[in-house]
């Protein structure tokens, strides 16, 4: 890299090199004991990242197949996506373009090679990071004024219960987040790199955390279309197998 850093394709940012504070103070309304201790992170390296959640369109030119549960909607994001195929698809988009396949898969086993250019799942840390975009609010456009579904600061940046009709919507439709990020709160979920743990998100790495070494479920950040406003914070954190 040279001291500008990388250069992003079109439809992805650069997310600089840069600290922050991750997790929620126990002031923030809605906010939860696994996103506690708000602890310093520092992100050391360039990250390329997509401007927004994959779409069934990209999915299906890829993998050949959407599991959408909104079918037919080809800008919509795809849902119904374990982990594992996620993992799947960042190999699969990384061989379409001639990179490096990230993710070395074992049988059940996955193994991230981060010397590979490929595609990558975010860890958790680059997730909140990206979703805050140099916020320190409840979301990335200001401070939270409803737990429930009648928010109206989630309502211009997020699809959620108060406004999507338990439905998925077309990508980049909201306000995007001062990095140009769309749709970080609510449409779907992201699935993160790390395992949940939360004995290790309270004694964080300072430097790029990656999560634990093993576990069982994987993060999921963002909240979805179907979650209150509380669940779609840039704090929140969830799981899933």
């Amino acid at each position: 890299d040279d001291n500008n850093g990388p250069s992003a394709p079109d439809g992805y940012v650069i997310l600089q090199t840069d600290s922050f504070v991750m997790g929620a103070p126990s002031i923030e309304p809605g906010s939860d004991w696994n996103e506690r201790p708000e602890h310093n992170v520092n992100i050391n390296r360039y990250i390329i990242m997509s401007q927004t959640e994959v779409t069934q369109e990209n999915w299906l030119s890829i993998m050949g197949s959407s599991p959408s549960a909104n079918a037919g909607c080809d800008s919509c994001p795809v849902e119904q996506v374990s982990w594992n195929d996620a993992i799947d698809y960042c190999n699969a988009l990384s061989i379409s373009e001639g990179l490096e396949p990230t993710y070395i898969i074992d049988g059940q086993e996955v193994t991230w090679s981060q010397t590979a250019n490929g595609y990558f799942l975010p860890t958790e840390a680059i997730w909140e990071y990206a979703c805050r975009a140099s916020t320190t609010t409840a979301f990335a456009n200001g401070e939270i004024t409803d737990l429930n579904c009648a928010d109206p600061v989630l309502d211009l940046i997020g699809w959620y219960c108060g406004n999507a009709e338990d439905i998925t919507h077309q990508i980049a439709t909201k306000t995007e987040n001062s990095w140009s990020i769309f749709d970080m709160h609510g449409n779907v979920s992201e699935w993160c790199w790390d395992y949940y743990e939360y004995g290790y998100y309270a004694e964080s790495p300072e430097d790029d955390p990656t999560g634990p070494e093993t576990g069982t479920a994987r993060v999921i950040r963002g909240g979805a279309f179907s979650d209150v406003a509380r669940m779609n914070r840039s704090a929140t954190r969830n799981s899933a197998l």
